[in-house]
């Protein structure tokens, strides 16, 4: 299944703005683990993904973003996969709440943590990974300071 770039720019451009403006009539999903993480239907077969507006906590699974999903004929596309493995099968839970089609493709929007660390959870379930060359230089460049950071706190 091709998904042409205007669309999938279309989605990244345009779904935040409108998850944000349909909180009103966002319903919540269970929360597990306080993530509080609340469905939003956009339109149609568009959905967002709001999670708390405080700073990544273990207790919120690393999703303190917005996040989305559509749904298609053939399966669903995922808009930025979570922060951690626990977060993007959290997303998965909400995405299976609505339809119990396979996620097809995860597309990440950028180099924060939150819009690709949760790929792998997804790559095991089958989906394709989509990312600009400049969200993976974003990624490649998180990974280093990380991995600077960490030799820092082991000396």
């Amino acid at each position: 299944m091709k998904i042409p770039l205007i669309a999938t720019l279309t989605l990244i451009l345009i779904l935040p703005p409108l998850v944000m403006s349909a909180g009103e009539t966002g319903k919540p999903a269970p929360p597990k683990d306080d993530d509080k993480l609340i469905l939003h239907q956009v339109t149609g077969n568009v959905y967002g993904i709001e999670g708390p507006l405080r700073d990544r906590t273990a207790r919120n699974l690393g999703n303190n973003a917005t996040f989305g999903f559509v749904v298609t004929t053939k399966g669903v596309v995922v808009v930025d996969p979570g922060g951690t493995n626990k977060g993007a099968k959290r997303i998965h839970e909400i995405i299976r709440s609505v339809t119990g089609k396979p996620v097809m493709f995860v597309i990440n929007t950028g180099g924060q943590d939150h819009r690709w660390l949760g790929n792998d959870y997804f790559k095991k379930q089958g989906a394709t990974v989509i990312a600009s060359a400049e969200a993976v230089r974003d990624q490649k460049g998180l990974c280093r300071k990380m991995a600077c950071y960490g030799k820092r706190m082991i000396r």
